[in-house]
């Protein structure tokens, strides 16, 4: 009945997964999936894997415990793919790590529209991560295109290294627009002097 059913207290955590298909998180989680309590589910995202692991028990402590037993196991099946747990998207895990780090981001973009500024902006609650959307090239970014094109993986690189500094990442997206007829887009990250693409 319901009077015995609010006895109960649940606990549960959402873990986010990228770059793993519905089947593969299944697949990995197959032998928790049909457990009652502590209950795992695997829902379809718009372009992640959501995880939901709750735990029902009389004491909030137990329920508490159990559920995060649960999810600790569930993050070390499916290793380094999952980017958040409790967080709304990935624009928020960002920004919580960057600000357990004391990182500051400055991400440039080309061709996007600003997409990426947009989606962070609306998700920052930290006031400690400064944000920076650099929208002058630089002499080096400017050299960049003038050899390989605006939309290039050298170019992409030259935007994250000139948003980088000590305490800061900078990203770059390059995206073709309707006038540039390459076929790919380009991301880039650099800090501390090292570049990733």
């Amino acid at each position: 009945t319901f009077a015995q059913q609010k006895k109960y207290v649940c606990e549960s955590h959402v873990l986010r997964v990228m770059d793993l298909s519905l089947s593969e998180v299944e697949l990995a989680l197959k032998d928790g999936l049909t457990s009652e309590n502590p209950c795992i589910a695997v829902y379809p995202g718009k372009e992640e894997v959501v995880v939901r692991v709750s735990a029902r028990a009389q004491d909030p402590q137990q329920a508490a415990s159990a559920c995060q037993s649960v999810a600790q196991t569930v993050a070390q099946r499916l290793q380094g793919y999952v980017y958040g747990v409790d967080v709304p998207n990935i624009e928020r895990a960002l920004l919580q790590r960057l600000e357990k780090k004391q990182l500051h981001l400055a991400l440039a973009e080309s061709g996007s529209k600003r997409r990426g500024e947009q989606r962070l902006v609306k998700c920052k609650k930290a006031d400690s991560v400064e944000l920076y959307f650099p929208q002058e090239n630089s002499p080096a970014v400017e050299a960049a295109k003038a050899q390989y094109g605006a939309v290039s993986l050298q170019t992409a690189c030259a935007m994250a290294a000139s948003g980088s500094a000590s305490n800061r990442i900078g990203v770059a997206v390059v995206m073709p627009t309707v006038r540039e007829r390459a076929a790919s887009a380009y991301v880039a990250a650099c800090f501390s002097g090292h570049t990733l693409s």
